[in-house]
């Protein structure tokens, strides 16, 4: 019985033994650096805030599936990361307008390499293949810093973390085929904000004059090109708060187009325009 009983327990020392080299050799061991947001974004990977000297709970909501939305936050001493993946608001009303002046917003700058996206110091945005797409609607991809100082070290930070997000939303939901997403080219820096004296162009656009009667007018124009031009505006009154917003959209990117679908019903958007919202 005795010999039985030390076969027996010998056998369960190999058994637990090889699993812990099984563990170990796939990076899920104790000593594994740890990840999260589905497994996107992993301990000492690049971006300063992965670094191992932070602190990190991250919780998950969902999964990255087509056509249904998914968040994750990870929260450090500094600052709380919110990821999502899915599609844009379905309302084309109020909500999808706040969606778009938060994922599109003018101190973000394009991503390089026609990527459809962009990126600041404080969030980034990139539209997934439309592989992706479920019934005709993009699926999305957003990272977002909140915080006494939401800027992460650099944009460059940001586009690592919204490439992994991206990559693992792809794998997740079925639809990594192809190339993955990925930048080679430099950064762009995103502009900070600027004012408007009397005689100049407000957001960049020659010819076009917002002067406000009261208050101070602050606008970011990051992105300033032929494919994508941006510009979010703030009015502020005399004690620095503010007290109205405006959000200026135009771009040729058909996965960019693609997120103000039917927002203008089947009518021009205004006079002197061509085709349909």
């Amino acid at each position: 019985m005795w010999r039985r009983t030390r076969a027996v327990l010998a056998l369960t020392l190999v058994v637990l033994a090889g699993a812990m080299l099984v563990t170990w050799a796939t990076d899920s061991g104790p000593f594994s650096p740890r990840s999260y947001c589905w497994g996107a974004w992993q301990e000492g990977s690049g971006p300063q805030v992965l670094g191992e000297d932070f602190e990190r709970v991250a919780e998950e909501s969902g999964a990255p599936e087509r056509g249904e939305q998914a968040t994750c936050t990870m929260e450090t001493a500094a600052n709380r990361l919110v990821a999502r993946v899915g599609p844009p608001p379905r309302s084309t009303g109020r909500p999808r307008q706040v969606w778009l002046a938060d994922v599109l917003h003018g101190n973000a700058a394009p991503l390089p390499e026609g990527l459809p996206g962009v990126v600041g110091r404080d969030r980034g945005t990139l539209v997934l293949p439309k592989e992706c797409d479920s019934g005709g609607v993009p699926m999305v991809v957003t990272v977002r810093s909140h915080g006494l100082v939401p800027e992460l070290e650099s944009e460059r930070d940001v586009v690592e973390l919204l490439l992994s997000l991206a990559n693992t939303a792809r794998e997740k939901a079925g639809c990594a085929q192809g190339e993955p997403s990925r930048i080679t080219a430099p950064v762009r820096t995103a502009q900070q904000g600027e004012t408007y004296p009397q005689g100049r162009p407000s957001c960049r656009v020659p010819g076009m004059r917002i002067e406000p009667r009261h208050g101070t007018l602050l606008g970011y124009a990051s992105a300033v090109g032929n494919r994508l031009q941006t510009c979010s505006l703030e009015l502020s009154d005399k004690n620095g708060d503010i007290t109205a917003r405006g959000q200026f959209v135009m771009t040729s990117h058909p996965r960019l187009t693609a997120l103000f679908a039917g927002m203008a019903g089947d009518t021009s958007p205004g006079a002197g325009w061509r085709g349909k919202g």
